[in-house]
């Protein structure tokens, strides 16, 4: 029996149920590590052929071939050599050739990955020992017998399991060799050139942490002297490539122009590939170290980064400004500090090493500053992007501003210097204009209302409306002193002066809906108040159901409970306006007037069998109708269960009464049931298409 046949057998043991789970695990993991068992078992158990009509997907069967394969019950060997021995046929499945059967191969990958997936689940140290330790020195040149991976094998073996979604930080630690060896593919017609760039543009996508990863990577000189164990590195049949790196690591590294070059564009391709949070994050590295770096290689590295990053970061910085100014004003008051202890630090004659180092201190120092101002300029002259912290912030700059004029002696960085702190002085200007025009119109408006003229008092109030919805701060620091002065032009004779200062509580209500509403309510309900002051109370909080549309759902109790019980105030007026206004609030509510609709309905059949007022009971009819004005097929079912004792009782209100203006209400009602019967009885011809026939 072949190797084949008995993978078959055990798996179909494993169905049985009086099988011996333990005994059928033991077999399959001594079929499992022979050599080549881990591919025979998956030709036996999975049917590779696309022309199958078996219901699972692919992804399904392999995801499970995974599981049988990494969580096996028991093992024939140690943990450790099961994990060993099926490395070593993963990667021989994980770097197969593609030209023979390219489809099958692709699957033989997938599954592969999904098994060091698994395997890692069950045992990370033993995944970092046998799969991630080997792929990691093959891609270090460091070759060992029982792996046989060259640096190629590592290089597509890790591109294949960052593809299968294998946990990339996992594989952090091939990062820096992988970004090196791209900056010698990307002048190649390497085939390997695209799956190298592809597994490091994952790594960039998946975390904005990997920012401080590349930072080292370029920046560390142990990476570039202990990178590879050999000074020559084959990555595949047809390229070579001399690292010109040697064991010894020397005092510092000779620029080679042609180094820096392939360093800056590898990180340049992968850096355009990034987030905008990445792109601006990296740049504000690149800025900070330029004030660390003593390197003549890495000085003019980062010149490279930054002088190929600024366009494209320009519109980056503006779209997150406030991380942007944070850093510029950290890194000028450096920059000035910096300069500042140079030129005083003369207890010692210069000698020449002491002068060079200066100077080369005073060109770090030049370049990061005009950088610096350059991202300052930027911001000033997109001040609209700039909420106000990023304006106060940019006040932090002046200082540094100041010294720079004071102490450079470049008479360009003087110029751009005194011209930033000039465009920063005019916004805080435009700021102090802008904040003194705004007291100016609240102080007008609280004058306005203790005018005596009608216009005056009625501009006040509309003036301060207009305030209280553009949430001006004055207005909202002081919103309880202007309340009560609004409050009382509600008992005013004149009606343009009370239905705009019933505009301007509702605008307060609006804005601030859970501190106001509940004051509304109690002032509803406050008997020490006048009769027309409770009245445009009750308006008041109708126009705030309205603005606040689709919110007065949140609010619906509070509004039917204080509408319901002003339908039992001693006062008829008040009785009158509670039942107009619950009326307007079932129109708003819609659908949402479902929960009280029959205690809204018993309350209206109580109010026509004895209130004494026939006002009243005109009122309780007219409640229907303008209930039912505001609904139509589509909402009718939130009053479903009543709406036929709706209709009778206004039936027999209409046949028993001898009031004219009752019997008039009673028909509009009936009118507003019939429109709703008609809508849902009617045929939708809207989206019926007319065929012609010529």
């Amino acid at each position: 029996m072949d190797a084949c046949e008995e993978f078959r057998k055990l798996l179909l043991e494993t169905r049985n149920a009086n099988a011996n789970k333990r005994q059928v695990s033991l077999k399959l993991c001594s079929l499992l590590v022979e050599e080549r068992g881990l591919l025979r078992f998956i030709q036996s158990t999975l049917d590779l052929d696309e022309s199958s009509q078996r219901a699972t997907t692919h992804l399904q069967r392999f995801h499970a071939t995974a599981t049988i394969v990494a969580r096996m019950p028991a093992l024939s060997v140690s943990e450790s050599e099961y994990f060993q021995r099926l490395a070593a046929q993963l990667f021989d499945i994980l770097k197969l050739n593609p030209r023979q059967n390219a489809e099958i191969t692709e699957k033989l990958w997938k599954i592969a990955a999904f098994i060091c997936i698994e395997l890692n689940e069950r045992n990370t140290k033993l995944t970092d020992v046998h799969i991630i330790e080997p792929i990691a020195n093959a891609m270090q040149n460091k070759h060992f017998e029982q792996h046989r991976l060259t640096v190629k094998n590592s290089l597509l073996i890790t591109n294949r399991l960052v593809i299968c979604k294998f946990p990339l930080s996992k594989l952090f630690r091939l990062f820096s060799n992988l970004f090196y060896i791209h900056s010698k593919l990307m002048k190649t017609q390497s085939h390997l050139k695209t799956p190298v760039e592809n597994t490091l543009a994952a790594f960039v996508s998946s975390n904005i942490r990997i920012v401080y990863l590349l930072e080292n990577t370029i920046f560390n000189e142990h990476y570039l002297y202990d990178m590879f164990s050999a000074k020559t590195v084959t990555i595949c049949d047809e390229i070579t490539v001399d690292f010109e790196f040697d064991g010894e690591q020397k005092n510092e590294i000779e620029p080679n122009l042609a180094k820096i070059d392939d360093i800056a564009q590898a990180a340049i391709g992968l850096i355009e590939k990034s987030s905008e949070d990445f792109k601006i994050e990296f740049f504000l590295r690149l800025m900070d170290r330029m004030l660390l770096s003593s390197s003549p290689f890495f000085k003019l590295l980062l010149y490279a980064l930054i002088d190929s990053l600024q366009p494209s970061v320009s519109n980056v910085i503006l779209n997150k400004p406030s991380k942007s100014i944070q850093f510029v004003v950290s890194n000028l008051d450096r920059i000035t500090n910096t300069f500042h202890s140079e030129l005083f630090d003369f207890k010692e004659p210069f000698s020449a090493d002491k002068e060079h180092e200066s100077k080369c201190l005073d060109e770090v120092l030049t370049a990061s500053l005009n950088v610096s101002l350059e991202i300052v300029s930027q911001l000033i002259d997109s001040n609209k992007k700039l909420n106000e912290e990023d304006k106060s912030l940019l006040n932090y700059c002046i200082t540094s501003l100041e010294k720079i004029i004071d102490l450079f002696a470049n008479e360009e960085i003087k110029c751009v210097a005194k011209n930033l702190k000039s465009k920063i002085m005019q916004l805080n200007e435009k700021k102090l204009s802008s904040e003194s025009l705004e007291c100016s119109e609240v102080q007008e408006a609280i004058s306005s209302l203790n005018d005596s003229s009608l216009p005056v008092r009625a501009h006040g109030l509309i003036l301060l409306r207009r305030l209280v919805l553009s949430k001006n701060e004055s207005v909202m620091k002081e919103k309880q002193r202007l309340w009560i002065n609004v409050e009382a032009c509600l008992s005013d004779k004149e009606s343009y002066i009370y239905l705009a200062a019933i505009r301007t509580l509702a605008a307060f209500a609006v804005v601030a809906t859970d501190d106001v509403l509940p004051v509304l309510l109690r002032a509803f309900h406050d008997k020490s108040r006048t009769i027309q002051e409770r009245v445009n109370i009750g308006e008041v909080l109708i126009f705030l159901s309205k603005d606040i549309g689709q919110m007065a759902n949140h609010y619906s109790k509070s509004f039917v409970d204080a509408f319901l019980r002003g339908t039992k105030d001693e006062d008829p007026t008040i009785r009158m306006s509670s039942l107009s206004n619950l009326g307007q609030f079932c129109a708003v509510l819609n659908f949402g007037i479902s929960p009280y609709i029959i205690e809204i309905f018993h309350c209206v059949k109580c109010i026509l069998q004895t209130d004494p007022f026939l006002e009243v009971k005109r009122a309780s009819i007219m409640f229907i109708h303008l209930m039912l004005n505001g609904m139509d097929k589509n909402t009718i079912k939130a009053i479903e269960t009543e709406i036929l004792s709706i209709y009778r009782l206004l039936k027999q209100v209409y046949n028993t009464t001898l009031d004219d203006v009752l019997q008039l209400h009673c028909q509009l009602g009936i009118e507003q049931i019939d429109r709703i019967a008609k809508e849902l009885l009617t045929m939708n011809t809207d989206n019926l298409k007319r065929i012609q026939i010529i």
